[in-house]
């Protein structure tokens, strides 16, 4: 029997500003006009079979390049002159070979799906979740009719909402704070780590678009749609922490008929409050065999993100107690060992533990000591970026700082002396003076200074 061998001729219906009309565009042409990386977001039915074609005609493209190079299309003599020739220049001007491999994908549905064609609902639902995900999660909410506490909340009120994105003040800013949280710790504990690196850490942009993306396949799912990318996710849609993120729209929409209405004052989510309480309370049972605390991204990065912003724009957001409360257990964490420290600078805790050194509290000073400490001494790449930033010179201030002694300034936790001498958080209840508290967190201070010194 003869084999027949089917290539795919994908085209996009595609719109240009001189025409009327859509005309078709190959797939195998956009690769060739964008190159690579690039981002593509498919917000049409049957997406899917963009991202299989997508594939096909990036090998089409490698095999080209192969059997159309230079090499292949000139005599031998002339090879072997051109080799010599190339072996003094500098070969960085040669043309590299086509690579797809770097481009991402988003499809807003499989390959034998249709959207949503529901009026309440934008046409392009999913490029809507992409670019405006708290509008888009807001009225994906109200329409669920699942709300216990927003009865009398209507699309209207959504439109409404007061204060902006990057307020966290406001409503719609301290919304925005929570989405960032959740689809971040989401994406922590269900990805493989190195793919969180590459898609949640090294650039804003993708950070950004797939934190949406979470977000859009447990939109799109509800309306029988499941989301296609490449490089390809894990379903989602039913993590748990989505629960904490309808709750968190529930008690802040109960408070919009008040805000519009009345007038009434906008009060803060509890969210971030509660979920440092249950990472004490991990911190008070856990250990090294269980699984990592599923709020570490919450509390690593968000906290720290939230006493960042607070101290560079004297916004008080967090009340004293609970600025220190968060780097005690962040401390308490750190010291359960080295495979906690990775964790955390997994995470992303690096580029904020180090802006919080320009911070002149003066009670958070031990505390920051500390935490500098265990990140030295279990990755000492950090010292280059810490040298950079001048960070050695808060360890110098600490050290001039008479008041690190003084019982007045100093606030009572529960430390333990570990047996080497260093400074560690208690676990079990025992209590050391400030005094002797201080004493440590100036051999701390030594030992980052000749720690950072070798650089």
């Amino acid at each position: 029997m003869e084999e027949k061998i089917v290539v795919c001729q994908c085209t996009i219906p595609f719109i240009f500003q001189t025409y009327t009309q859509y005309i078709p565009l190959s797939v195998y042409d956009l690769q060739t006009w964008m190159g690579s990386p690039s981002i593509y977001v498919y917000d049409c039915s049957n997406a899917g079979i963009i991202v299989k074609s997508f594939k096909q005609f990036a090998e089409q493209h490698e095999r080209e390049y192969e059997s159309g190079s230079l090499f292949s299309v000139i005599p031998s003599v002339c090879k072997m002159v051109l080799s010599l020739q190339l072996a003094s220049q500098n070969r960085a001007s040669i043309t590299p070979p086509p690579s797809f491999k770097n481009c991402i994908q988003l499809a807003a549905c499989a390959a034998n799906q249709i959207l949503p064609m529901n009026p309440d609902l934008p046409a392009d639902i999913f490029t809507a979740c992409l670019t405006t995900p708290i509008k888009i999660a807001l009225r994906w909410f109200v329409m669920q009719n699942t709300s216990k506490l927003v009865p009398k909340v209507s699309m209207d009120h959504i439109d409404k909402i007061p204060g902006q994105l990057n307020d966290r003040r406001t409503m719609l800013g301290e919304l925005n704070w929570i989405f960032t949280a959740i689809t971040d710790t989401i994406a922590w504990n269900t990805l493989p780590r190195d793919l969180f690196q590459k898609l949640f850490r090294q650039d804003l942009l993708v950070a950004s678009l797939f934190r949406n993306f979470l977000l859009a396949e447990r939109i799109m799912r509800s309306y029988d749609c499941t989301p296609v990318s490449s490089p390809k996710l894990p379903p989602t849609y039913q993590h748990a922490m989505w629960q904490a993120w309808d709750l968190a729209l529930d008690l802040c929409l109960s408070q919009l008929p008040g805000i519009l209405e009345k007038d009434e004052h906008f009060v803060h989510s509890p969210f971030f409050e509660e979920q440092l309480t249950a990472f004490q309370v991990w911190l008070n049972l856990g250990s090294e065999r269980r699984n990592p605390p599923e709020q570490l991204p919450i509390v690593l990065q968000d906290f720290c993100k939230i006493l960042f912003v607070e101290y560079l724009t004297n916004n008080v957001l967090l009340s004293q107690v609970h600025r220190l409360r968060a780097l005690e257990l962040l401390g308490r964490f750190l010291d359960l060992g080295p495979w906690a420290v990775n964790l955390a600078l997994s995470v992303g805790i690096f580029p904020y533990v180090l802006k919080l050194l320009q911070s002149s509290a003066r009670e958070l000073r031990p505390l920051l000591v500390f935490i500098w400490a265990k990140i030295l001494a279990v990755d000492s790449t950090c010292q280059a970026d810490l040298v950079r930033e001048n960070g050695h010179k808060y360890f110098l201030s600490v050290l001039q700082d008479p008041t690190i002694l003084s019982k007045a300034t100093l606030h009572f936790f529960k430390w333990r002396v570990s047996h080497s001498g260093s400074i560690c958080p208690c676990k079990y209840g025992s209590w050391i003076s400030c005094r002797t508290r201080g004493r440590l967190a100036r051999k701390s201070c030594l030992y980052l200074l000749r720690t950072t010194a070798g650089q």
